[in-house]
This record gives structure tokens, C-alpha cells and sequence, in this order.
């Protein structure tokens, strides 16, 4: 203020000295800051391990630490980068393909400039770096916890510490003060625990890269808040839940989105169609079900889409021809994606592991030539997909690779019901398919009707987990056996996939000549204690009704659960009335379907000699909050109006919410 006073003054010598003594104050202030600023840097290089000397340029008789290796300073001499990358030798990205490579996007740097790194445990004294605005520090050997020194820089934009050791609680973070921040990646380290609420704050975020932790619960809503995000990487982590509704409603910047290899549940939302600038979707190894959504249709920019290792079913939607741009479709995969991308320090969770050792995923139909004529397509990954018939690749001009099946499954019968012979079979046909509705929803409320899921279950449970037992309650006339049931299915392979719903997907096995039956595989996750199980199964067991499935047998063990019934060649309920507009057919087919549909129910309900089903004392077996939560099910199927009741997938998806009841 004096040196402003000084210089509207007249006096043109008083103004000069002052404006010198200013200067010189200045000089004394910088000069001051900068002997902090390198205090400071010297102290971090102390504090931490340098065998390869990277660091070397760091030296007390430099009095310019501005120019210093990873050191960047703004006009002030304060130091506001920091940016001293590892050796990058631990990581899979430097001979991974530019396009698949996902971790820190926009901040990686050559690998050739990486030859060496810094070892040790992230030092506190970095809070000191007032002015700093990024921190990157990946792929070294820093350990320990971050220091809550770094939460309190409030000029932070970049948070890099990707492929180090750093441990802690994430839900114990504090992002209040990060408000500037747009790059937070901590990729491929070991931090667990929840999503911290602070992190909301973060509203101009552009990177959000955790992959590769042990980070748990369920992805925030929040997430789909944060507008400006251009790349989400959650992959490999040990969140489960659905993906939130609110992803894809505000997401048009986003060109990334990466969701791979955790336990991700319910269908692909349509929302992500709204994410007009995506260019890779990674979903593979979770348990998502239901059909690839034709909204994904509108993705024009999209260049990769893998949704391999899901429990997804239905045919291919042809909207997908929109994607102009895409390079590499991704179906299903038989390599287990997890080696080359663990942790670079440790292993990956043996539940991670489990999750990505099967590929459920059962499509239909055959591949539309929408998709065989993208111009820009490369590859094409579908090796256990269950298509129809040859496909004619000659007018993808870009295409080096296509992998399908060497198996695929005869196209079904498309014969009308007119009079004489073929009408009488599509009648008989419709007979048969009408009894999987009903066994659908027996088994649903057998299997939600758990105790508790077969890892809670060891304790009470008589069989070793590897007795591999199969019981039966008809003869078919040929012995059946548990290896040969399992190799009659090709050991599950999906080219016998004829079905896939929210308990498992079921495979045609033909386990003589001329002798084939269905065999439902229970995903583990939705099964319970393997006592009950066999308790309901064998009550099942004792129903028989010419409207009801015939259930031939079982497999009850804690590495394996399946179903054996008789085989429906005539398909099932859902795909006869989704292909009705196709194909004519009368008004007596759909009254005939609900004719058999009622006897089933009136037979369950009134005549059935397994009384146990249905029990009298079923209101007091259980929590009685789920139970009053099943009858509203229960009563929203039978509402007058046809349009505003559920739809099949709609009951399982409530039923799954419910909590199994606790001994």
C-alpha cells in the first residue's frame, strides 16, 4: 500500500526510492519462498529410496530447482507440477495397443523416457507444495498410506499415483478441499473400502481411473453427476450392485467407460446410449443378463464394445450397423483377461478370479448383416457365441479377424399354423412351451426362498465340496451320471446353449442317440445352503402334471448345482410371443396357453400331494417383511390390467432384491 501511495505522490524522487525499496521487499519475499519451495523438495528427495538416481539432478548447490528432473514452477518460482514417473517395466501397458489401453488416459507418458524409480513411502512434506497443481508420481515403489497433507491442496487439479503400493481405507478420503481436481488416478494399487461422500465434490472431474484396487460396495450415484468426465475406469475392484440409472443420463462427454471384472449386476442400461462421444465399453466378466440394448445403436463414435463373460442372451440388435466407427466387437472370449491385468505388485482377489472364469453369455439368432457390412470393423471376437448358420463377411472391407464358433445351432422351425400336419405339431409345440412359465416361477420362489448363499452354508453342510452326486426321480432308460451329464453338454459350452435367465443358463444335452434333456446350470451366487436345496428340489420332484416341466434330477455340490428336466424342442413361451407378429397364428393357440398355464396353478395349488410346497405355516418361517414384499409381487401379477403388470424379468429382478432369511 505504501508503494501504491508512493507512486500517485508528485515527488518524483520519493516515488523512486519507494518503488525501489518495493522491489527489493519483493526480491526478499521471493527469495524466501524459494528457499522453502527448495527445503522442501529436498527434504522429499531425502525421504525416499533413489537407486537409480533419477533424482540426481536434485542437488542443494543448484539455486534454479525450477529446472530440476520433474519439477515445473509457475511465473511466481513456486513449484506447481511435480511429475516423476517409474520405470514403467511391471506394467502391461508399453506393449498393449494404444486403443485398449485405459489406464490414465491423457497423462501417460512415453515409456522409454521411464528408466528408473523412486521407492519408499509417500512423503507428508508434498502438503507443504502450496501452489502445487499436479502430482504424478505413477508406476514407482511408493507405499504406505497418502498423507492427509495432500487433501489440503486446494490448487490440486492432477492426482496421479497409478501402479504404486499405496494402502488405506478410500472411504476414509477427503476430497472437500480438491474441488479444482479433474484427474484423480489411483489405478492398480491396494486401496480398499467404500466410495468416500466427499468425493461428490469433485464436480469437474475428467479422469476418475481407480481400476485395480480392492475398493468394495456399490458404484455411487453420484457418479453419473459428474458431467465433465471424459474416462471411468472401475474396473477390477470388488464393487457389486447395479451400474446407477443416472450414468448415462448427463454423460456426453465421456469417451471411456470402463466397468470390467467385478460383480456387476442387472442389464446393460439403455441410458449409456445417451453417451453420444463413447469410444470404448468394457463390461466384460460380470454377471449382466437380459439383451444387448439397441440404444447402443446410437453410439455413432464407439470404436470398442466387449460384453464377454456376462450372462447376457437374445440376439444381436441391428441397430448396432449405427456404430459407423467401430473397430472390435468382443462377444464372448475364452481367455481370462485377469494375468495381464493384475496388480502390479500383488494378486488379484481369488472372488475376481472366480468371476472371470466362465463366459455365460447365450445370444441367438444370427449375426445381422447391419453388423457384417461396419466399415471400419477389424475384429470380431465370438468364439463360444451361439449364432446361427455361416455368416457372409465379403463386404467388410476393413475386417482382419473373425472368431466364431466352429458349432452352430440349427435355425428353429418357422412353420405357420395352417390346417392338416403342421398346425397339429405348432399346437403341440405350444402345449409343451407353455409349462416352462410355470416351472419358471416354481423355481424362482425355490431359489429366492434361500437361507443363505453356499459359501455362508459350509458349516451346516454334509457334503464335501468335491462329492459330485447326482439324484434322480425318473428313468429315462439310459444311466445317467454326473461326468456324463456334464460332458453331454460339451462341458457347458455355449454352442449347446439354448436359454439363459436370472438363475442360470440352461444347455441341450443329448446323453444318448436320439435321447436328449435340458440341464439348467445354477449360477452359484443366486443358489442357497445346499441342505435346503435338496430339501425343495426333492419336493419339486414329487409333482407331475402334463402342464409342468418333468424334473429328471438334480446335482447338488458346493463346486457345482444343476437341473436335469425334459427337453422342449419347441423352444419357450417368450421367444413364441416376441416372434408372434412374424408369423400368423389364432386366437385358440393363446386360449389353449392359458388354459394349460391355469391347470398347472389350480394343480399346485389344490391338488398336489406335496403339501409342503404351499404351507400353511409359511407366515411365521420368515422374515415377514420379505414375505408381505413377495405377496405384493404376487398380487401386482394379477392386476386387471395386462399392461401394468410385470414383466418375468421384472418379478426375478424384485425377488433378488430381497434379503435371504438368517437362521
Amino acid at each position: 500500500m505504501v508503494c501504491f501511495a508512493a507512486m500517485r505522490r508528485g515527488d518524483s524522487a520519493f516515488s523512486v526510492a519507494m518503488n525501489l525499496v518495493c522491489i527489493f521487499l519483493y526480491i526478499l519475499l521471493v527469495s524466501g519462498q524459494s528457499s522453502d519451495e527448495k527445503k522442501i523438495l529436498l527434504e522429499f528427495k531425502k525421504s525416499v529410496s533413489d537407486p537409480r538416481g533419477i533424482l540426481s539432478s536434485w542437488n542443494a548447490d543448484s539455486s534454479n530447482y525450477c529446472s530440476w528432473f520433474g519439477v515445473s514452477c509457475n511465473s511466481n518460482f513456486r513449484v506447481s507440477g511435480l511429475k516423476i514417473g517409474g520405470n514403467f517395466s511391471v506394467s502391461h501397458q508399453c506393449s498393449m495397443n494404444s486403443m485398449l489401453a485405459m489406464h490414465g488416459i491423457g497423462i501417460r507418458r512415453n515409456c522409454s523416457e521411464m528408466n528408473g524409480k523412486i521407492v519408499g513411502k509417500l512423503p507428508p512434506v508434498i502438503g507443504k507444495l502450496k501452489e502445487l497443481k499436479v502430482l504424478s508420481l505413477p508406476f514407482n515403489e511408493l507405499g504406505g498410506e497418502i498423507p492427509v497433507q495432500i487433501w489440503g491442496l486446494k490448487n490440486l487439479k492432477v492426482l496421479d499415483l497409478e501402479g504404486n503400493v499405496i494402502v488405506g481405507n478410500f472411504s476414509d478420503y477427503e476430497f472437500t478441499g480438491l474441488r479444482k481436481l479433474r484427474v484423480l488416478n489411483l489405478a492398480y494399487n491396494m486401496i480398499a473400502g467404500k466410495f468416500p461422500p466427499s468425493l461428490a465434490i469433485c464436480r469437474v472431474l475428467r479422469i476418475l481411473n481407480l481400476a485395480g484396487n480392492e475398493i468394495n460396495g456399490v458404484i455411487p450415484g453420484f457418479i453419473g453427476g459428474f458431467r465433465k468426465l471424459r474416462v471411468l475406469s472401475l474396473s477390477f475392484n470388488q464393487l457389486v450392485g447395479h451400474v446407477p440409472d443416472n450414468l448415462g443420463y448427463d454423460c456426453g462427454n465421456l469417451e471411456h467407460l470402463d466397468l470390467s471384472a467385478y460383480f456387476l449386476k442387472g442389464e446393460i442400461p439403455l441410458a449409456v446410449g445417451n453417451c453420444s462421444h463413447l469410444r470404448t465399453l468394457l463390461l466384460s466378466s460380470n454377471a449382466l443378463y437380459g439383451f444387448i440394448p439397441m440404444e447402443l445403436g446410437e453410439l455413432r463414435n464407439l470404436e470398442v464394445l466387449n460384453v464377454s463373460r456376462n450372462r447376457l442372451s437374445g440376439p444381436l440388435p441391428e441397430k448396432l450397423g449405427n456404430c459407423i466407427n467401430l473397430l472390435v466387437l468382443i462377444l464372448s472370449s475364452q481367455i481370462n483377461a485377469l494375468p495381464s491385468k493384475t496388480n502390479p505388485r500383488g494378486a488379484v482377489s481369488p472372488r475376481i478370479a472366480d468371476a472371470a472364469l466362465e463366459d455365460y453369455n447365450c445370444f441367438n439368432g444370427s449375426i445381422p448383416i447391419e453388423i457384417t457390412t461396419l466399415p471400419k470393423l477389424q475384429i470380431v471376437w465370438a468364439p463360444r457365441a451361439n449364432f446361427e448358420g455361416p455368416t457372409n463377411w465379403s463386404r467388410c472391407a476393413s475386417l482382419k479377424h473373425v472368431k466364431k464358433s466352429p458349432k452352430h445351432a440349427p435355425s428353429a422351425s418357422r412353420s405357420h399354423p395352417k390346417s392338416g400336419k403342421n398346425g397339429v405339431n405348432l399346437l403341440a409345440k405350444v402345449c409343451i412351451i407353455s409349462a416352462a412359465v410355470v416351472i419358471a416361477v416354481v423355481l424362482a420362489f425355490v431359489l429366492c426362498y434361500a437361507k443363505r448363499k453356499i459359501s455362508d452354508s459350509k458349516g451346516q453342510n454334509t457334503l464335501s465340496p468335491q462329492r459330485r452326486e447326482t439324484n434322480f426321480f425318473k428313468d429315462i432308460g439310459v444311466p445317467l451320471t454326473y461326468d456324463g451329464v456334464v460332458q453331454a453338454t460339451g462341458n457347458f459350452n455355449s454352442s449347446n446353449c439354448i436359454g439363459n435367465g436370472g438363475f442360470g443358463a440352461t444347455y441341450r444335452a443329448e446323453v444318448s442317440p436320439g435321447l436328449t434333456v435340458a440341464v439348467k446350470r445354477l449360477t452359484a451366487e443366486r443358489c442357497q445352503g445346499i441342505p435346503q436345496f435338496c430339501a425343495e428340489v426333492r419336493t419339486l420332484g414329487r409333482i407331475k402334471h402334463p402342464n409342468l416341466i418333468t424334473l429328471i434330477g438334480y446335482c447338488a455340490s458346493q463346486a457345482e448345482m444343476f437341473l436335469i428336466y425334459n427337453y422342449l424342442p419347441g423352444g419357450n413361451l417368450e421367444e413364441f410371443i416376441r416372434e408372434r407378429a412374424r408369423r400368423a397364428f389364432d386366437w385358440r393357440i393363446v386360449h389353449k396357453i392359458a388354459l394349460d398355464i391355469a391347470s398347472a396353478l389350480t394343480y399346485l395349488h389344490d391338488q398336489c400331494q406335496a403339501k409342503d410346497f404351499f404351507f400353511s405355516s409359511l407366515w411365521d418361517s420368515g422374515p415377514q417383511d420379505d414375505l408381505a414384499k413377495m405377496l405384493h409381487v404376487a398380487i401386482l401379477c394379477t392386476l386387471e390390467s395386462y399392461s401394468a403388470r410385470p414383466t418375468m424379468k421384472q418379478v426375478v429382478q424384485r425377488l433378488k432384491h430381497f434379503q435371504p432369511p438368517s437362521d
